[in-house]
């Protein structure tokens, strides 16, 4: 990867986003560069380390294209700037459209777990789509876990799913049915088990294996085998 150098005093890039570890810049017109909020140095280095590993990777989604350093500090990442996308909360799209979107998501997080990546952040903002061609990527993917490398910033469903878990195995697949439920049902993500304790299990999930899967997902134990409401979707959304 390159390195892009920079100067504290010089940083006028216009904002695009924020989260909870990052802001995200407009480097130019067709480039985004992303600059993490924290200075500590292992967090930083951990980072890096990923951001190695991603740019090797064979995947159409938001790779890094180069380091970025300010004043001689590595800060962060610039990326392509995919203007034909947008995250999935953002667009109006029928069941069947979701419905492929999800399994798009499924097959990636697949292609991940085959390199012992676990993406651990999986929701609406981080799943971006092209409607004219109907292509889906992932962004915002430096913090996962793989091997010695953790989690740079655990996130509520990450927390939620170590509390009562021992291994790592089924992480990614709860966190793909909490948004599961969210973008089919149209629940607020990341309030969907919440609102189903309350209001019970409606709609398109209603089914007496879907309704299995949920108990499991309120328990959060070792006992949760990584079952996809996907998986029992496919005849109620496509026909």
């Amino acid at each position: 990867m390159n390195e892009i150098f920079l100067e504290s005093k010089d940083f006028n890039f216009p904002q695009k986003f924020t989260g909870y570890e990052s802001k995200v810049y407009l480097y130019d017109y067709n480039s985004l560069i992303k600059i993490f909020k924290t200075d500590d140095i292992n967090v930083l280095n951990n980072k890096l380390q990923k951001l190695k590993l991603l740019r090797s990777l064979s995947t159409n989604d938001v790779l890094p294209t180069d380091l970025v350093y300010i004043d001689g500090i590595f800060k962060g990442y610039k990326s392509v700037y995919r203007q034909d996308f947008n995250p999935i909360d953002c667009l109006k799209q029928n069941k069947k459209t979701k419905y492929y979107v999800l399994k798009r998501v499924l097959e990636k997080m697949k292609y991940y777990h085959s390199l012992g990546i676990i993406l651990g952040d999986l929701h609406e903002e981080n799943i971006l789509f092209n409607k004219n061609d109907n292509e889906v990527i992932l962004c915002d993917l430096d913090n996962f876990w793989i091997n010695n490398l953790d989690f740079d910033t655990k996130n509520n469903y990450q927390i939620r799913y170590l509390q009562n878990h021992n291994s790592m195995q089924y992480m990614d697949e709860y966190i793909f049915n909490l948004l599961t439920i969210s973008y089919i049902q149209k629940i607020a993500y990341p309030y969907v088990l919440s609102y189903l304790r309350r209001n019970g299990l409606k709609g398109i999930l209603n089914s007496k294996e879907n309704q299995q899967i949920l108990e499991q997902m309120y328990k959060s134990t070792d006992n949760y085998n990584g079952d996809l409401f996907l998986n029992h979707l496919k005849k109620r959304i496509l026909k």
